[in-house]
């Protein structure tokens, strides 16, 4: 019996073996194809790919580095923000050293898209920088698109066609027709199902309003810029109705919101319309004209019949915009004395005896300052930052009177010489903020008094300046702070109190919780207008504090 069941065994044992051979053998044609293949992309990129700056040898494998941005460039301006943020900003704040934190990755043989998307986290996280963020491609040409204030969508309007008992094409606009061609999409056509949900037309016609709104919020709204949306349509072709078939059509911008709006001043006492008195609400400061327009529009407020009285300003929903242009629009306002103070990270190369160049993180510390009725732009630095964070001290003992650089910039100065009255609220950042402290800081230096910041809350503190960076060739942007901005008295934008929290600027004049901005702004106008108070005995402003 034993004997038999030795014999039984034996076939058995032969099977296995085979298979275990088989699937080496699988195995290690998997494996040399493998190789061959990454053979054969490595050649690929040796030879085919366009040339770029060769990378450090720690990241040997990682060629999806985009060449705008090498990891020690990363750093630099990692350290660069760092050091200015502690040092002027946040100045009881420490932050790990850097080194400690990306050693394990620079110690690698091989970095793979996702260690490079954790070390550039890791990186972030280290510098202390409360706006990092890691983005990816659509949604920062979608934020790109917001920041203009631009319309994102599909340009094609529909109707509920109570006939047909649905919705139906009415028109489709000229940045759309080339897809609609392409798609065979006409006017007419009858929307049965969006992103395959179906249209219940009893359903809807109990509310044709309401699903009118949603539907044109989903074609015109409500997606990322280059996303795509599903339509599943019929057509009629006046006999009978074709086969339903699906469209996909893209999402574009559609349109951008004028940076501004003006309208004449009615006093809410008298209700009496006064074209001596204006009211301008800056919207966005980002596109390429809006400081073109809005200097035109100011230009011809002040050149309205009988002279310019004043003007409010309205800065409550400001926040997107490039930081210049918002100094450059304060400047239009303004006559004379401090606009902002700007902290910019840079890079620094010296070079040995030997000929080996090295290169180190910076910072600049710039004034932009109205004098003699020019901006000038002072420059003090570049100023080294070591490893550790730590500045050169000569940072701390440069002479205001004499800057490494003074440029003087071609913006357009005190286009409005009347009094000026800015609304800032809770919703006032970035750009806005620039503006708001500009007007805060005029009313206390200068003299007559001309511009003063009235709010019912403090603003949002969002004085940094940031940066986006592509990564593995697009693929995701890293947004890292590269500049940090201080009001005209060198005060900062962003102020923590209690608990955390982050707030922002101190208005000259606090407004009643009960009552309207506006409200307040055009009676405070009026009082200002007609009203002779004895001006205060201060000296002149300028520009030096």
């Amino acid at each position: 019996m034993k004997q038999f069941k030795k014999e039984a065994r034996q076939p058995r044992l032969g099977e296995q073996a085979r298979q275990i051979q088989a699937v080496r053998a699988t195995r290690a044609l998997i494996v040399a194809i493998v190789v061959a293949l990454a053979v054969a992309s490595v050649l690929s990129l040796t030879f085919l790919a366009p040339s770029s700056p060769p990378l450090p040898s720690h990241s040997r494998g990682s060629r999806s580095f985009s060449p705008t941005v090498t990891l020690d460039e990363w750093r630099a301006h990692v350290r660069a923000s760092q050091a200015a943020y502690n040092m002027f900003i946040k100045r009881d704040r420490v932050q790990p050293e850097l080194d400690t934190v990306i050693n394990e990755y620079l110690n690698r043989e091989y970095l793979s898209e996702p260690d490079i998307f954790q070390l550039f986290q890791h990186l972030g996280k280290a510098s202390g920088d409360d706006y990092f963020a890691i983005v990816p491609n659509d949604r920062y040409q979608h934020l790109k698109a917001l920041m203009r204030r631009a319309k994102i969508g599909i340009e094609i309007e529909t109707r509920w066609d109570p006939t047909a008992q649905c919705f139906v094409i009415n028109t489709i606009g000229t940045k759309a027709q080339a897809e609609a061609d392409r798609q065979d999409l006409k006017v007419g056509d009858r929307i049965i199902a969006f992103d395959d949900f179906m249209l219940n037309p009893q359903q809807v016609q109990r509310n044709v309003g309401n699903w009118q709104q949603a539907v044109a919020n989903y074609i015109q709204s409500g997606g990322l810029l280059g996303s795509q949306i599903k339509l599943t349509v019929r057509r009629f072709d006046g006999t009978k109705l074709l086969p339903q078939k699906d469209v996909w059509l893209t999402r574009i911008i559609l349109e951008e919101e004028a940076p501004f709006s003006v309208e004449d001043w009615k006093k809410p006492i008298e209700n009496v319309q006064d074209p001596q008195v204006k009211e301008i609400t800056i919207k966005h400061l980002e596109t390429s004209n809006s400081i073109s327009d809005i200097f035109t529009e100011l230009t011809k407020m002040s050149q309205v019949e009988g002279g310019l009285k004043g003007v409010i300003v309205d800065l409550r929903n400001l926040q997107a915009g490039d930081a210049e242009k918002a100094l450059q629009v304060a400047a239009m306002f303004l006559k004379t004395g401090v606009i902002s103070h700007r902290l910019e990270t840079a890079r620094i190369t010296s070079t040995d005896a030997a000929g080996q160049k090295t290169e180190w993180p910076a910072i600049l510390i710039r004034t932009y300052v109205i004098e003699r009725g020019q901006v000038h732009r002072k420059t003090w630095g570049p100023y080294r930052v070591e490893a550790g964070g730590a500045i050169d001290p000569a940072a701390g003992r440069r002479d205001p009177q004499k800057p490494d650089r003074d440029e003087i910039l071609p913006w357009q100065v005190g286009v409005i010489d009347c009094p000026v009255i800015a609304i800032a609220s809770r919703t006032t950042g970035g750009a806005g903020e620039l503006l708001a402290a500009a007007f805060r800081d005029q009313w206390e230096s200068t003299m007559p008094r001309r511009c003063e910041l009235v709010a019912k809350y403090l603003t949002i503190g969002n004085g940094t300046g940031r940066t986006f960076f592509p990564v593995l060739n697009g693929t995701f942007w890293l947004q890292v702070s590269t500049s940090y901005y201080l009001a005209p008295d060198g005060s900062k934008i962003d102020n923590t109190i209690s608990r955390g929290r982050v707030v922002g600027l101190q208005p000259n004049v606090g407004i009643p919780e009960e009552v309207d901005e506006m409200v307040f702004a055009r009676q405070l106008m009026y009082d200002r207008l007609n009203v002779i108070e004895k001006p205060d005995i201060l000296p002149v402003f300028d520009g030096k504090r």
